[in-house]
């Protein structure tokens, strides 16, 4: 950082440009809502069905702070044709998600090809424009039902 404020200084600057900026906010988010996950996901000795309904718990209280969504979606949908590397941070959390629904899988003792961590996942995020797009205050609870049914089909 410079000693000496310069008028024509930005906050892209500090950060070496716009797309600097988000990159650094997105990998923090990310950072931060795995934490928060993983810290639910600590509390629940259940089984595979238990710890996918924490991750939608933590995601309930992670909403709580993000009236405007998920902040990965909204940074694909500004900036998915002009910044590839703002697009490998966002398609990298999603991926956490959908192995983190794998991981709940296999410890809860579900054998799983990806499939249907795939579809807890979609559900996740469908459960996240619902809440908050959608003005849905009914989306989580329809995301726990859904998710119960599919590991139970399991």
């Amino acid at each position: 950082f410079p000693t000496r404020r310069s008028p024509d200084l930005t906050i892209y600057d500090r950060f070496g440009s716009k797309e600097g900026l988000v990159l650094a906010y997105l990998e923090g988010r990310a950072r931060r809502w795995q934490a928060h996950v993983t810290e639910h996901l600590a509390q629940v000795d259940g089984g595979a069905g238990d710890r996918a309904l924490a991750v939608i718990d933590a995601l309930e209280s992670w909403l709580e702070a993000a009236e405007r969504g998920c902040g990965f979606v909204n940074a694909y949908a500004e900036l998915s044709t002009s910044s590839e590397r703002a697009t490998a941070v966002v398609r990298a959390e999603k991926q956490w998600m959908r192995e983190l629904y794998g991981r709940v899988l296999v410890e809860g003792g579900i054998d799983d090809d990806g499939s249907l961590a795939r579809q807890l996942a979609l559900v996740h995020e469908g459960a996240i424009i619902e809440s908050t797009a959608g003005g849905s205050s009914y989306a989580l609870d329809d995301a726990r039902t859904a998710m119960r049914a599919l590991i139970e089909s399991a």
